[in-house]
């Protein structure tokens, strides 16, 4: 697979990678790994992880998997959200919950609520250090503030000292904020210096991302196609919102995520 810088760092990437919020729904362990090792396989160098996925669940997956395999890989996780301290322990009760709030999801018309985030310094040191543990690494290559919401700058100018010492200390790469576009604009305007690098959720049909190119930023990394294209009233084929999607992002990286094998290795052969 084609390997991007991304702009404005000096990070080295896959030009797609590996998203891993519905990792979790392959309850085998083993399947899980395969996975990810067939990712691997296929050129995916990049694996963009966090707490809030499958409770704490999926970062142990890559810690298992890329225990053997850090050198060959960048690494993403984020704080502002963390897993349920219950569920972490105890994955069972995680995947009831799951299944009973997809159920009520399909028949209730409920806009999705934004989930609650915890940024004091005493919370966020604690969430890094348990994805520290879990990912079975010392360092990441970014770490995000994830979904942050303009109501969050003044937690995270309290917190903007440590974040830099993160840096400081070569405990992570760089910094990053991960969400809705214009949410990670406004704060990076607000906070400048900080934030090194803006993982925003964009689509085909509304160029959701064209916010941070009018604020004068590049395309970093953008995400959600796939999910976006199932959601709308007119779906198309994988491969082609993923071809439309290099086009439009052709210079950062797009993170993508597919459980099926096969489908996985055609979008894959895209870049």
């Amino acid at each position: 697979m084609k390997q991007i810088i991304i702009p404005n760092t000096d990070l080295n990437v896959s030009q797609l990678g590996f998203g891993t919020a519905s990792l979790h729904h392959l309850v085998s362990r083993q399947e899980r790994e395969k996975l990810l090792s067939h990712a691997l396989d296929l050129g995916f160098t990049h694996f963009d992880a966090a707490p809030l996925y499958g409770e704490g669940l999926v970062e142990r997956t890559l810690g298992n998997f890329l225990d053997s395999n850090r050198d060959k890989i960048t690494l993403a996780t984020k704080i502002g959200i963390p897993a349920n301290p219950v569920l972490r322990t105890l994955p069972f009760l995680m995947y009831a919950q799951k299944t009973v709030g997809s159920l009520i999801r399909r028949f209730s018309h409920n806009v999705p609520s934004v989930p609650k985030r915890f940024l004091e310094k005493k919370q966020v040191e604690e969430s890094l250090q348990k994805s520290l543990k879990a990912l079975r690494t010392d360092w990441l290559d970014i770490l995000f503030i994830h979904e942050p919401q303009t109501s969050d700058i003044t937690q995270l100018l309290e917190i903007r000292e440590w974040l830099q010492s993160l840096k400081n200390q070569g405990v992570v790469r760089y910094l990053g904020l991960a969400g809705q576009s214009t949410n990670c604009v406004e704060i990076n305007k607000k906070i400048p210096g900080l934030f090194d690098i803006l993982q925003v959720e964009d689509s085909i049909e509304n160029h959701e991302a064209d916010v941070v190119i009018s604020a004068g930023f590049s395309l970093q990394v953008t995400f959600g196609y796939l999910r976006k294209s199932f959601e709308s009233n007119h779906p198309i084929d994988p491969t082609e919102v993923v071809k439309k999607a290099l086009a439009r992002n052709n210079n950062g990286m797009i993170l993508v995520s597919s459980r099926n094998l096969v489908r996985l290795k055609s979008i894959a052969s895209l870049a």
